[in-house]
This record gives C-alpha cells, sequence and structure tokens, in this order.
C-alpha cells in the first residue's frame, strides 16, 4: 500500500512541476535543429519505414510457422494475437508523425496561438 502512496506521490510531483514549466514557443523550426540533425532524424525515419515492415514479416512468419508446426490449438491462438498486436504496431508507426500533428493543431486550435508553422519541420 505504502509503494502505491509512494508512486502516487512521486507522479502528482512531476505533473506539478510540468505545470510550472512554462513553454516556449517557436514559429519556424530554425534554430531548433541543425541540419546534421534533420538529416540524422529523416534517415532514421526513412531505416524505422523499411524495417518496420520487413521485421513485421519476418516475426509473424517464423510465429504463424512455430504455430503450424506444433498443431496446438493455444500456440495458435497466442501467436495470432501476437501477429496481430504486431500489424497494429507497425501501422502505428507509419501514423506517429500524423498523430503529432494532429495534437499539436489541437493545442494551437484551444489556445489561439501558433506554436511552429510546420510540426514535423520538414520531415517526412
Amino acid at each position: 500500500m505504502q509503494k502505491n502512496r509512494f508512486k502516487l506521490l512521486i507522479i502528482m510531483i512531476i505533473c506539478a512541476g510540468l505545470l510550472l514549466v512554462e513553454p516556449v514557443y517557436a514559429e519556424s523550426c530554425n534554430g531548433i535543429l541543425t541540419p546534421g540533425a534533420y538529416q540524422l532524424l529523416q534517415d532514421a525515419l526513412n531505416i524505422i519505414r523499411i524495417a518496420a515492415p520487413a521485421l513485421l514479416i519476418v516475426l509473424c512468419a517464423i510465429d504463424l510457422g512455430t504455430a503450424v508446426v506444433s498443431d496446438d490449438k493455444d500456440v495458435l491462438k497466442k501467436s495470432t494475437s501476437r501477429v496481430i498486436r504486431r500489424c497494429l504496431a507497425a501501422i502505428a508507426i507509419f501514423f506517429v508523425p500524423l498523430i503529432v500533428e494532429v495534437l499539436i493543431n489541437i493545442v494551437e486550435d484551444s489556445g489561439g496561438i501558433t506554436i511552429v508553422d510546420d510540426p514535423m519541420c520538414g520531415l517526412e
């Protein structure tokens, strides 16, 4: 019981600290990302977009292959649920930039402020 109270206290302190921090608003991405950091982020996004579907196909094939070979209905059911979760995670990876952009637009609309012109700073 004491551990739960301690965790709740820590969460409350963190949330209170976040409320006291004054947000910094920038009209553009100039000065936020250096050209090297921009290129690094763009390369990382491109690698993730290629690796996620490839990894999804390989891991799903392994899961379903072992489930079919084992000929056990429980193993097949577990591997099918794992495959579905992996598919949802792979799809979510492609929608992260869109989700970030939508959330920033919601904050801008509710507060009447402009955070940045391009929330993704030109990353594609």
